[in-house]
């Protein structure tokens, strides 16, 4: 059991929980730079990238190793008095902690994949892979917005707050990474790729879309778990200007 008070308590929780989500964000942020240094064949920095995000996701481990221990082995006290004034338990937010995991264990994957490619890619499909990555590094940061005020209700006590244009901004990067993803498949098919081009290249997309699908279904257990179902059924038309904005020059 751990030995504090229930103020000593939600400060550690607060306080890991912002690591924890820190931590996956960095290991995203990394990941577009990771593929243009690798269409960047002069060099072989983007292996020493790829290590740096299989560093960071195994942080992640440690830190949701970390969060979920603290908030299992907290006195009955301590967790019914944090989560008091909601109907959630100590198991959902494991649960969602858990979930959150799985968007670095994506990004990781995808990383190890592309290293051990070693095959010429269509022209222009490097550039969609990278957009995808981009796109997906910026859901995270409306993420990392709903998961801090989320947390900051169960142990700073404050009101819950409205989210729904972070969650709308997760939606419309969600729906564009389908249409670059389907647009990449697309190339590969019309550039005539050979069946192991073809395999490897449907098998980095899948890799790497679903890392912006994980951040969209975390998103939707926050919405779960708050209590607030209409957020799940939000399906905004994709917002080209914002759009435009989140990807710049990445195009």
């Amino acid at each position: 059991m751990i030995d504090s008070t229930n103020q000593d308590f939600e400060e550690l929780l607060f306080e890991q929980a912002m690591s924890y989500i820190q931590h996956i964000a960095d290991c995203l942020a990394l990941v577009p730079r990771f593929i243009q240094e690798y269409q960047d064949t002069s060099t072989s920095e983007y292996q020493q990238t790829a290590e740096q995000i299989s560093r960071l996701e195994s942080e992640c481990d440690l830190e949701n190793r970390k969060l979920s221990a603290l908030i299992a082995t907290a006195s009955n006290e301590d967790i019914q008095t944090t989560l008091t004034h909601s109907s959630l338990s100590s198991g959902q937010l494991i649960e969602l902690i858990q979930q959150l995991d799985e968007i670095a264990n994506s990004a990781e994957q995808f990383a190890r994949r592309l290293v051990v490619v070693d095959l010429s890619l269509p022209k222009g499909y490097l550039g969609g892979l990278k957009r995808l990555a981009t796109y997906a590094k910026d859901a995270m940061s409306p993420l990392q917005a709903v998961f801090t005020r989320f947390i900051r209700v169960f142990c700073l006590h404050e009101n819950l707050i409205d989210v729904e244009h972070e969650v709308t901004k997760i939606r419309q990067i969600e729906k564009q990474s389908d249409l670059i993803r389907d647009e990449q498949i697309a190339s590969l098919y019309s550039a005539q790729a050979g069946p192991e081009t073809l395999v490897f290249g449907m098998d980095l997309l899948t890799a790497l879309d679903s890392v912006t699908d994980n951040i969209e279904d975390v998103t939707d257990r926050l919405c779960y778990i708050s209590g607030d179902q209409q957020w799940i059924e939000i399906e905004p038309e994709v917002d080209q200007e914002f759009l435009d904005g989140v990807v710049g020059s990445d195009r």
